[in-house]
């Protein structure tokens, strides 16, 4: 059974990870709630992805990127900005830090302590899966928010020119 209050709570401190981003980047005041709103439905989307075993970190943050990049251009008509602002600002809460904190972690104690060679092959086991892990995840954020934007750019040219035609003649 999932626990909503510690998705809400999650979604809550995501939005506010966003948010701050959205205010470094100096992000135009109209744009901040779509930055705040993207972040939350993101880190939902991804932490629902892996409560409901649909797949791991890597797989969650993919279909997240995919999400907030769809949600980002149909805000981004109402608000006369670029999608990408709002979605790169929700997808810094999404970086893993933890995974390569930890790779560099392990490449650091195979290199400070002198241990034995099964301890070395286990540190150096275990740097490989968290950077691969990490990277993967980086690749997933991009991937899945570059994907839309240029996917869908055609479809979104045609439908804003078919609502000038039928709205502004």
């Amino acid at each position: 059974m999932i626990e909503w209050d510690k998705v809400l709570l999650d979604a809550l401190w995501s939005s506010f990870a966003a948010l701050g981003f959205a205010v470094l980047f100096n992000l135009p005041r109209k744009s901040l709630w779509a930055a705040g709103l993207l972040g939350a439905i993101g880190h939902t989307v991804r932490h629902l992805v892996m409560h409901y075993h649909w797949g791991d970190i890597v797989v969650g943050t993919l279909v997240a990127a995919f999400t907030i990049s769809i949600i980002g251009m149909l805000i981004a008509h109402h608000t006369d900005s670029p999608s990408l602002i709002f979605s790169f600002c929700a997808l810094i809460p999404m970086v893993p830090g933890l995974f390569a904190y930890q790779a560099l972690i392990s490449l650091i104690s195979i290199v400070t302590t002198e241990k034995k060679i099964s301890d070395i092959l286990a540190q150096i086991a275990l740097a490989s899966s968290n950077g691969l892990k990490a990277m993967f995840v980086f690749f997933c954020l991009s991937f899945g928010v570059a994907i839309p934007i240029l996917g869908l750019r055609e479809i979104g040219y045609f439908t804003k020119k078919k609502y000038h035609r039928r709205y502004f003649k």
